[in-house]
């Protein structure tokens, strides 16, 4: 049972990533299957309520880092809510954000943002440089799926829950430095 929601996870973050690459837009659809998927999952490792106190942690995080991304953006830019949404971050992006915040623990969902949004960083500044458009749109929910199901990947085949588990990360990092 396990092998078969996650092989279904793995499809709708792969096609997610696909829609977002290539057409800079993702079906609403697969945000939902994703969202749904991380609710289901998240209830079975964690049951219900701690997975209810982990999740709402994780959309406080959220919401906040929303806030202070568009409060940037709209004294910068001088845009509105809407303008911002629609102009530089994406109604995608939020969705599965959102929807991460459903397999991680509060320490590891600020670790994947942080790590997803460098991976993008690097990826896409030389683009952006070789291109000469600052104006350029990064496909960031397909960079977060494509980051999230190589995670999801490598947890599933060393056997342990690395998504909840903060302990794993911080041992491994007092080992490595």
């Amino acid at each position: 049972m396990e092998k078969i929601l996650i092989s279904f996870l793995l499809l709708i973050m792969i096609l997610i990533a696909f829609h977002d690459f290539k057409y800079r837009a993702v079906p609403l659809f697969l945000l939902i299957g994703l969202f749904i998927m991380g609710l289901f999952i998240g209830m079975l490792s964690q049951g219900y309520v701690p997975f209810i106190k982990i999740f709402i942690i994780n959309f406080a995080i959220l919401l906040f880092m929303i806030l202070l991304v568009t409060a940037y953006f709209m004294i910068r830019y001088k845009k509105g809510i809407k303008g911002v949404i629609d102009n530089y971050i994406g109604l995608a992006d939020l969705i599965v954000l959102l929807s991460a915040g459903t397999f991680f623990s509060p320490f590891n969902y600020i670790n994947f943002i942080i790590f997803s949004l460098l991976i993008a960083l690097f990826i896409y500044i030389p683009i952006i440089i070789i291109k000469r458009q600052i104006k350029y749109q990064i496909p960031l929910a397909g960079i977060f799926m494509i980051i999230l199901s190589v995670f999801f990947t490598f947890s599933f085949k060393i056997g342990l829950n690395l998504f909840f588990d903060d302990y794993f990360l911080i041992n491994y990092l007092k080992l490595t430095f």
